[in-house]
């Protein structure tokens, strides 16, 4: 019998009576429902993969689109239409919905800020990548969403969208920048009252003052004070990250003349290390002062000398910072200057 329906089945003939069987009811088979499940989204990213997996229960296996194949599952590598196939426990062929999976699409994350990103020295900075994905990495290997920089440097990060897909930020290049550090060092050079100076940190916006009016918004100028004195010098530099004030006395004594009667002196070596030795003569006794002054204008050592005829005396200066160093005698009346090099 080819269809559905009631049947039976009559005997005649013979010695015996006729028979009639029961019915037999013959109803039509409804094939199984096949389903197909997927060990991830209906996705395939890059190189990836995905496995689809028919259910259980049935034979013979076989699955269309791609490069097709039998059994309960499918490693699928490109996307595509895919379907499978089977017997169910009663013979009858069943074959699953279609199944579609997509090419992921690449996309690029968002970091903010992205350009333009520094932080004061001392401080950070936070970068923070789009929202809407998972599985953040940066580039040094923090994960999460938000990056707290605190130390200069090229990041990027990572991340998955809902298909499994990875996509990359661009390159976020993170600077610091400086504190202010107003401070100088000078060196009395040239013409006779004409000072050089030289700032400790070029970056930033400076402002000198020299006494009055007397102003420069140079990292390093050079100025040409009037007279003999110590002059108040102020440096002041500022940037994003703040502003710092340094303020000394520059002592500015007119050099290249001796300037004390009778008095002649050079000093050895010169430059120099650990020490100095002042060498001269004098044509009468004389008491002078002797005054040592760094390369602020600091006055860092003050000796009382006694000056007859020829003279010969050495100062240890293993203490003190290389630099150039400001040596005057002075009499009360008059004074001599001389320059030492400290190596």
């Amino acid at each position: 019998m080819t269809s559905p329906g009631t049947y039976s089945v009559t005997v005649s003939g013979g010695a015996s009576c006729p028979g009639t069987s029961s019915n037999v009811v013959v109803i039509a088979a409804t094939p199984g429902s096949l389903t197909v499940t997927a060990d991830g989204p209906l996705t395939i990213c890059g190189n990836g993969e995905l496995t689809l997996t028919a259910a259980s229960g049935y034979t013979n296996y076989v699955w269309t689109g791609g490069a097709g194949g039998s059994g309960a599952e499918l490693v699928v590598s490109a996307p595509g239409t895919y379907s499978v196939s089977a017997d169910d426990p009663g013979g009858c062929s069943v074959t699953s919905p279609a199944i579609l999976v997509e090419a992921g699409v690449p996309f690029n994350l968002v970091v903010n800020p992205s350009q333009g990103v520094s932080f004061c020295e001392g401080s950070g900075v936070e970068l923070v990548a789009d929202s809407g994905f998972t599985n953040y990495v940066w580039s040094n290997s923090v994960t999460g969403r938000i990056l707290n920089v605190t130390q200069p440097g090229d990041y990027t990060v990572v991340a998955e969208n809902a298909s499994g897909c990875s996509g990359i930020s661009e390159i976020v290049t993170v600077t610091q920048t400086p504190l202010p550090d107003a401070g100088f060092t000078s060196v009395q050079q040239g013409v006779e009252y004409e000072v050089h100076f030289t700032s400790n940190v070029a970056p930033g916006t400076h402002f000198w003052n020299f006494g009055g009016t007397n102003t420069s918004t140079l990292p390093n100028p050079i100025f040409i004070f009037d007279f003999d004195a110590t002059w108040p010098v102020v440096h002041v530099v500022s940037n994003d990250c703040g502003i710092d004030t340094f303020a000394v006395g520059v002592v500015v004594i007119k050099t290249g003349i001796n300037d004390i009667p009778g008095v002649t002196a050079s000093l050895y070596p010169n430059p120099g290390h650990t020490s100095f030795t002042i060498e001269g003569s004098s044509q009468s006794q004389l008491d002078v002062k002797m005054r040592i002054y760094n390369g602020t204008g600091q006055c860092i050592e003050l000796k009382d000398l006694k000056l007859k005829g020829s003279f010969n005396k050495s100062f240890d200066m293993s203490n003190y910072a290389t630099g150039i160093y400001t040596i005057v005698l002075d009499s009360g009346s008059d004074k001599l200057v001389k320059r030492w090099i400290k190596e």
